[in-house]
């Protein structure tokens, strides 16, 4: 799945008309580069499963799960004001 996607964004570089490449082309390696990361610490996918399949047979099942590292991080910022997750996902991408 990574891969698709790493191939995805570079041939949507790659196709780009010059003017565009020039304009966006930072933010696509910044994007890229943090997705590289996040690739290399992703949960696996059996953790996931396990979660699913919790979900699925409990009794008295929750209406939400965090599942991997980051959820909880991922949780909190989505309480934030859209400027002030605007403004962590660009400190996030080095912009």
């Amino acid at each position: 799945i990574w891969d698709k996607a790493f191939d995805g964004a570079q041939a949507m570089i790659d196709n780009a008309p010059p003017a565009l490449r020039s304009l966006y082309e930072p933010l696509i390696q910044s994007v890229l580069e943090m997705a590289r990361a996040d690739a290399e610490k992703a949960t696996p996918a059996s953790t996931v499963a396990d979660c699913v399949v919790h979900a699925l047979t409990a009794s008295r099942p929750k209406a939400r799960y965090l599942v991997g590292r980051g959820a909880t991080l991922q949780r909190a910022i989505s309480y934030l004001p859209s400027r002030w997750r605007d403004a962590v996902l660009i400190k996030s991408l080095g912009l």
